[in-house]
C-alpha cells in the first residue's frame, strides 16, 4: 500500500556494461545514444531511458555535493539516468523540466533533485535556476531545471533521503547502466527483441540482469515476507499449544471430579448446571491468563515495534482482537471435556 513514488507495471530491466567493450568517456555516449534510439524503435515500447540506480535494488552512487550558496557540503545520494527518465518510470516533475538529448558533454551542466533535498537546501524558495557545484566537471556550476516527486529508491518501510540526478549524456560515464524500458503490455515478450538490436549495435556489450521492475520489488520484499510468514507460523503454533494446554488441564480436573459430577447429576443436576460451574471457574482463569498475558505483552512493545510497520506495537484492536481469539479457544477448550462428562451414565460415575 505503500507509494514508492514510481510505477513498477510493464517495465523491464536490462542492465549494459560498455566497459567490458572497451568504451571510453570518448565513445560512450555516442553509444548511450544509439541504444536509446534503437531500443526505443522497437515495437511494443511506449518509452526507454537510463538509469545507474534501480529502485528498490542493492548498491547505490553517492556523489560530495556543494549549496553555492552557504557553502555546505555532503555526500547525497545520486542517481546517474538518461533522457525521459522520469516520464519512463511515472515519476512525477513537480517543476521545471527533465532531461533530453540536448543535456551532453558540450552544455552546460544540470541536475535535478527531489523534494527532500530542495526542502534542505533551499526551504520555501524555487530550486529551479539554482546554482550547485559539482567536483567532477568542467565548470563547477550546474544549475537545477528541474524538481521531481521523492522516490523510495532503498527501502519502502523508511524515509525518502535527499537526492539528484545527473544526465548521463552529459557526464560520459562507462560504468554498467540499466535501461529501463516501459512495455505496452507484456515487458517479458521485449526481451528477445532488445538482445537482437544491441547484438546488431554491438555484439561485445555484455547483456545481463534482465528482469522487470515488479519482480525487483518483489524481490526487496523476500526478507520481510519471509519475517512475516515464520512470525505468523510461530503465533498459530503457539495458539494451538495454548488451546492443547487448556484442554489438557481442564480435561485433567474433570477426570477427578467424574465422582462429583456424577453424584450431582444423580441428585437431579442438569447438564448446563454442571457446565456453568466449570464455566465460572473456566472464565475466571482466562481472564486472569489474559491480564498476565497482557501485561507481559506491553513490556516488548519497543521490540515489538522494530519488525512492525503501519501499526503501532500497543495496537489496541490487535490486542483486543488476539484477547477475544484466545478467549474463545480457551473456552471452548474448558467446554469439550466438560460437556463430555455430562453425557456420561450417573450410576456408572458414582460406582
Amino acid at each position: 500500500s505503500v507509494d514508492p513514488g514510481f510505477r513498477a507495471d510493464d517495465l523491464l530491466l536490462v542492465a549494459l556494461d560498455p566497459k567490458a567493450a572497451g568504451y571510453d568517456r570518448n565513445r560512450v555516449e555516442g553509444f548511450w545514444r544509439d541504444t536509446l534510439d534503437r531500443v526505443g524503435q522497437i515495437r511494443g515500447v511506449q518509452s526507454v531511458s537510463l538509469a545507474g540506480t534501480v529502485p528498490l535494488a542493492p548498491g547505490r552512487q553517492r556523489q560530495p555535493w556543494r549549496n553555492a550558496t552557504s557553502g555546505e557540503k555532503i555526500e547525497i545520494d545520486t542517481n546517474f539516468v538518461g533522457p525521459r527518465y522520469f516520464r519512463t518510470l511515472d515519476i512525477p516533475l513537480l517543476r521545471g523540466r527533465e532531461f533530453d538529448e540536448r543535456d551532453g558533454k558540450t552544455s552546460r551542466p544540470v541536475v535535478i533533485v527531489n523534494e527532500r533535498l530542495a526542502r534542505m537546501f533551499w526551504p520555501e524558495q524555487d530550486p529551479i535556476g539554482k546554482g550547485v557545484r559539482l567536483p567532477d566537471s568542467g565548470n563547477p556550476n550546474a544549475e537545477v531545471v528541474g524538481l521531481v516527486k521523492d522516490v523510495k529508491y532503498r527501502d519502502l518501510r523508511g524515509e525518502t533521503g535527499p537526492m539528484f540526478y545527473r544526465p548521463i549524456l552529459q557526464v560520459g560515464s562507462t560504468d554498467a547502466m540499466t535501461l529501463h524500458v516501459r512495455a505496452g503490455s507484456d515487458p517479458d515478450a521485449l526481451a528477445g527483441a532488445i538482445r537482437r538490436e544491441m547484438q546488431t549495435l554491438d555484439p561485445n556489450v555484455p547483456l545481463f540482469g534482465i528482469t522487470t521492475l515488479e519482480d525487483q520489488l518483489n524481490a526487496s520484499f523476500a526478507q520481510t515476507r519471509q519475517a512475516a510468514v515464520l512470525t505468523g507460523v510461530f503465533g498459530a503454533l503457539a495458539l494451538l499449544l495454548s488451546g492443547i494446554g487448556v484442554y489438557g488441564v481442564t480435561a485433567l480436573a474433570v477426570t477427578r471430579r467424574t465422582r462429583d459430577i456424577g453424584i450431582q447429576m444423580a441428585l437431579g443436576a442438569r447438564s448446563r448446571h454442571i457446565v456453568r460451574d466449570f464455566g465460572r471457574r473456566g472464565l475466571t482463569l482466562v481472564i486472569a491468563g489474559l491480564s498476565l498475558g497482557l501485561l507481559g505483552s506491553f513490556g516488548f512493545t519497543q521490540i515489538a515495534g522494530t519488525l512492525l510497520y503501519g501499526v503501532t506495537a500497543s495496537d489496541s484492536a490487535t490486542f483486543a482482537g488476539m484477547s477475544a481469539l484466545l478467549a474463545v479457544v480457551s473456552l471452548i477448550a474448558f467446554y469439550i471435556p466438560v460437556r463430555s462428562a455430562t453425557r456420561q451414565d450417573a450410576v456408572a460415575a458414582i460406582r
